[in-house]
């Protein structure tokens, strides 16, 4: 093992005479420096790393003892040895209680300074080892730790029947102290979708799953939160990852899990083409099977809304199966998946009829030049006057109203257009779609 060596002594010759000497011995060394004094040499410790140093005791400015001390402050992993002309017991009783590893009278021979190397590196190769034991037990109580937490995720989002998972396994999952818990304590659970066109660019290639899934957890962990977060990648699905969010107080949770999503998707979309949709649960005070499949079920509104979007459960409207039209779903799904933006475009035309339209939804139309347009409350195609008269102003009212409550400022007059500038950001414009999709799914 080869280190990196300092020689402080006051006396150029005594120096040159050690260099040569080391040379001569055969010690293995990596780089070899020189300073006259204390401050020098102190100089030197903070522009290179510094292994072993021999120093002198008696030198101008600061003592050989005083600099050890002064050393060691910046870095108590740096053996000594002492070379001194003194051989006073008290100048070798405190070297050995700073811990010196060599206290060698000058002149000293070329036995005893081999062997003082020998005793050095012997413990510095001993020290080295046990703290490579150390970290690499430290690697594996964390590998371990996020296996489990792993496991604990995928158990929920497989459907296993697990129960209520309690305060303790909580705490593991999250990484936090359950002393830290509060009796108001509410969970998110989300699952994250990498949608198919985050690897049809030439950075990714499909086998890339596991790349592009660890930059999401990077970029995820360095988002600064005040709530709790814990993310691992699906053991089932090369495209998904899971998620779990913990706060004493359930408003400022989502408005955290929205803004960390948010923050994300910015991040993701625009410096590395990755691009993903985000389903989550309804806020619980416990967390279970049921939890996770409300995730699961936010993430479908993809497949009506489109991809992209953060969908949360507590939003959505759920429509009973019966009334649903599964098996056009499925294809639906596959159709985005490929992004054949025509197939879809007909499908959720057959999927929603007038029929489902007036059952489920708000009659609306809208018409558009460039980035100007205008939405009509009506049922039919509008063209001219007439047809614009056709729309409903009452329900325009409410919508007005609705968006004003929500923080939308439009044009009061049903017949106003409007228009999107480089003002509106991709951030902005989807919040303003969410809150209009909001108003259409009210009864």
């Amino acid at each position: 093992m080869r280190h990196n060596i300092l020689i402080v002594d006051d006396e150029q010759l005594i120096r040159q005479g050690l260099r040569a000497r080391i040379e001569y011995l055969g010690i293995d060394v990596d780089e070899m420096f020189e300073a006259d004094n204390g401050l020098m040499a102190l100089g030197i410790q903070d522009a290179h790393p510094i292994d072993l140093v021999i120093t002198d005791i008696c030198m101008p400015d600061m003592d050989g003892l005083e600099l050890i001390q002064q050393m060691q402050k910046k870095n108590n992993q740096i053996q000594f040895i002492v070379l001194s002309g003194y051989a006073e017991f008290s100048y070798a009783e405190t070297a050995i209680r700073l811990g010196v590893k060599a206290y060698l009278l000058k002149p000293v021979s070329n036995d005893d300074l081999k062997e003082a190397f020998d005793k050095v590196y012997k413990e510095m190769e001993q020290t080295a080892s046990i703290r490579q034991e150390v970290q690499m037990k430290k690697r594996m109580d964390r590998e371990q730790s996020a296996y489990q937490q792993e496991k604990a995720l995928n158990g929920l989002f497989a459907e296993q029947d697990l129960g209520v998972i309690n305060r303790e396994k909580l705490c593991r999952i999250c990484g936090c102290e359950k002393d830290r818990w509060g009796s108001e304590q509410v969970f998110y659970l989300a699952v994250l979708h990498i949608n198919k066109e985050s690897f049809e660019h030439e950075r990714f290639r499909p086998v890339d799953h596991e790349l592009v899934r660890f930059t999401i957890r990077n970029i995820f962990d360095e988002i600064d939160t005040s709530c709790e977060k814990q993310m691992v990648n699906s053991l089932s699905d090369p495209k998904q990852l899971y998620a779990i969010f913990t706060l004493d107080d359930p408003k400022k949770l989502r408005m955290e899990v929205e803004r960390i999503f948010l923050r994300m998707r910015s991040v993701l979309e625009k410096k590395m083409d990755i691009y993903m949709t985000t389903g989550v649960s309804r806020p619980c005070s416990q967390v279970h099977t049921k939890t996770a499949t409300e995730a699961r079920i936010a993430l479908k509104q993809r497949i009506i809304y489109g991809n992209g979007n953060i969908y949360f459960y507590e939003d959505i409207r759920i429509l009973g199966e019966q009334e649903f039209p599964v098996s056009q779903l499925h294809l639906l799904e596959q159709y985005m998946e490929h992004n054949e933006i025509f197939k879809v475009k007909n499908l959720v035309q057959e999927i929603f009829s007038e029929e489902l339209v007036k059952k489920y939804g708000k009659p609306w139309k809208v018409n558009h030049i460039g980035s100007l347009g205008c939405i009509y409350f009506t049922d039919q195609d509008v063209e001219n006057y007439e047809d614009a008269k056709t729309s409903d102003t009452e329900e325009f009212a409410r919508y007005f109203h609705y968006m004003l409550e929500h923080g939308i400022h439009l044009g009061p007059s049903q017949f106003e257009a409007m228009f999107l500038s480089n003002a509106h950001t991709e951030e902005t414009t989807k919040e303003t779609l969410g809150i209009f999709e909001g108003f259409l799914k009210q009864e």
